[in-house]
C-alpha cells in the first residue's frame, strides 16, 4: 500500500462519510427484486456479459470473479455474489472502501458495493448497476459524472438521475452513458464538445437523451458510439482524428452510422480511437493511430475503419491510450502499440505496429484496458495484470520497481481471497 497526502483535497471529505453504505436487500430509493423476470434489466450480468460493449463472457457457471474492469488508474474485480474488490489509485474514494487519498497496489473490498451486475470505471470516479435497473456512482464529481444533479464528490454511491431502468452502461474519464430498458441512450458528466442536446456549457451533472436507440453503448470521453440491434455502429461527438469513422473530420451533435459496419457484437472507445469487432471474428478499427494504435502497420490516422490483418476468431477488444488488446476464442491475447510501460506483456519493451501473442497467456474469458495497464481474467479465476501501473494500476504487492510491469502478473490479494 502507497499513500499519498493533499490538504487540498482534504476539506471536500469533511460531510462525504454521512453516506449510508446499502446491502442486497435494501438501497436508499429501491428493494432489489428477487424475481425479476426474462426482461430484467442487467438479465445475465452475473455471467452473462463482461465490461465493454457487448463483449461475451463464457467463464464457467462456478467462476468466484464474474468478470474485471479497468478505469484510468484504478481496477476492479466483479464477484457472482455481487460484491468487488479494487486496487489502484484512490485519491477520491474510487476503490469504494472510504479511504481516501490512500492508493493501494493490492486488492481491497470495495465495501460501498453490493449486488452488482456490472461495474463501470473512468477518471477517479466508479459506478455499478443493480438488478433492479438502478445505476449509483461515487468518487470525483467535478464535471457532473456521478450524475446525482451535483457536482460535489462523494465517498458513497448515489443514484444516477435515470428516468427509467438502465441495462448497461459505459465510463471513461470524466464521463458515463447508459442504455435504459427502453433502448435509449443517455449520458453525464464532461463532454469538451458540448455536443449533448441540452448542454451548452460542455458538461451535465444529469443524464440527457442522446438520440440513439441501441443495446450497447461505450463512451470514450469526447466521443461516444453505440451498436444497434441490426448490428450498425453509430457514433457522435468529436471528430478530430476521426474517431467516429464516417469518413470526414466533422464533428456531430447527432449519432450517425460508422462506414461499412453491420454486424457488429462489440465494440470500444479509448481518447480518440475505436475498434469493432464483427460477427464474423474480424477486428476493425479507426480514428487516431499515434504508437500504432489500429494495427495497421502504420501511423496514419484513419476516418474510416480498417481491418487488422492477421487477425482472425477475435471475441473481445480492449482499447488504451498507447495500446490495443484483443481476446481470440481460444483464450489467448494479442496486443499491439506502445511497449514502452510494458503494455504489449511480451517483457521486450519493443513496440509493435502488428498484433503478437502475449506470452504465458492461456483460458482467458474477459480482459481489460485502462490508461497504461491491462488486465486478464482466466477460465480458473485468476486474474493477471501487466503495463505501466505507477500508483498500483496492477494490484502487485510489492510494488514492482520503476512501475512498468512487462509482462503478465498475478494480482495480489489478502489471504483467502478470491
Amino acid at each position: 500500500m502507497s499513500q499519498t497526502a493533499d490538504s487540498r483535497a482534504l476539506a471536500a471529505w469533511v460531510t462525504a462519510l454521512a453516506g449510508l453504505v446499502f446491502g442486497c436487500d435494501e438501497s436508499p430509493s429501491t428493494v432489489v427484486p428477487t424475481d425479476a423476470g426474462n426482461d430484467a434489466p442487467f438479465d445475465g450480468g452475473q455471467g452473462g456479459e463482461a465490461a465493454g460493449c457487448g463483449a461475451p463472457f463464457d467463464a464457467p457457471a462456478d467462476a468466484v470473479i464474474a468478470d474485471v474492469v479497468a478505469g484510468h488508474g484504478h481496477s476492479c474485480a466483479r464477484f457472482t455474489d455481487g460484491s468487488a474488490w479494487c486496487w489502484g489509485t484512490n485519491y477520491y474514494g474510487e476503490l469504494g472502501n472510504l479511504l481516501p487519498m490512500v492508493d493501494f497496489d493490492t486488492a481491497v473490498r470495495a465495501e460501498v458495493v453490493d449486488c452488482a451486475v456490472e461495474l463501470s470505471l473512468g477518471h477517479e470516479h466508479s459506478c455499478f448497476g443493480m438488478l433492479d435497473g438502478s445505476l449509483w456512482c461515487w468518487g470525483l464529481n467535478g464535471y457532473g459524472q456521478l450524475g446525482n444533479g451535483g457536482t460535489p464528490p462523494t465517498l458513497t454511491p448515489t443514484q444516477v438521475l435515470l428516468p427509467t431502468k438502465a441495462i448497461q452502461m459505459s465510463s471513461f474519464g470524466g464521463g458515463s452513458c447508459a442504455v435504459t430498458e427502453q433502448y435509449d441512450v443517455w449520458c453525464w458528466g464532461h463532454n469538451v464538445l458540448g455536443g449533448w442536446p441540452g448542454s451548452s456549457s460542455g458538461q451535465s451533472d444529469e443524464p440527457l437523451m442522446i438520440g440513439l436507440v441501441a443495446r450497447e453503448v461505450c463512451w470514450g470521453n469526447v466521443f461516444g458510439c453505440g451498436i444497434r440491434h441490426d448490428g450498425e455502429l453509430w457514433c457522435w461527438g468529436h471528430n478530430d482524428y476521426g474517431q467516429l469513422g464516417d469518413g470526414t473530420f466533422e464533428h456531430r451533435v447527432t449519432p450517425a452510422p460508422v462506414v461499412g459496419l453491420t454486424d457488429v457484437v462489440q465494440a470500444d472507445t479509448f481518447g480518440s480511437h475505436a475498434c469493432a469487432v464483427t460477427e464474423s471474428g474480424e477486428l476493425w478499427c479507426w480514428g487516431k493511430n499515434t504508437d500504432g494504435l489500429l494495427g495497421t502497420g502504420d501511423f496514419e490516422t484513419q476516418s474510416l475503419p480498417g481491418r487488422v490483418e492477421g487477425l482472425s476468431h477475435v471475441a473481445q477488444v480492449a482499447t488504451s491510450l498507447k495500446h490495443t488488446c484483443v481476446r481470440l476464442d481460444d483464450g489467448s491475447v494479442t496486443c499491439w502499440g506502445s511497449n514502452s510501460g510494458g503494455e504489449l506483456g511480451d517483457g521486450t519493451g519493443v513496440d509493435s505496429l502488428t498484433p503478437i501473442l502475449v506470452p504465458g497467456l492461456s483460458d482467458v474469458v474477459d480482459i481489460a484496458a485502462g490508461l497504461g495497464h491491462t488486465i486478464a481474467l482466466r477460465a480458473d479465476g485468476e486474474v493477471l495484470c501487466w503495463g505501466w501501473a505507477p500508483a498500483g494500476e496492477c494490484g502487485i504487492d510489492p510494488p514492482v520497481p520503476g512501475s512498468s510491469i512487462p509482462t503478465p502478473t498475478p494480482v495480489s490479494w489478502p489471504p483467502g481471497q478470491p
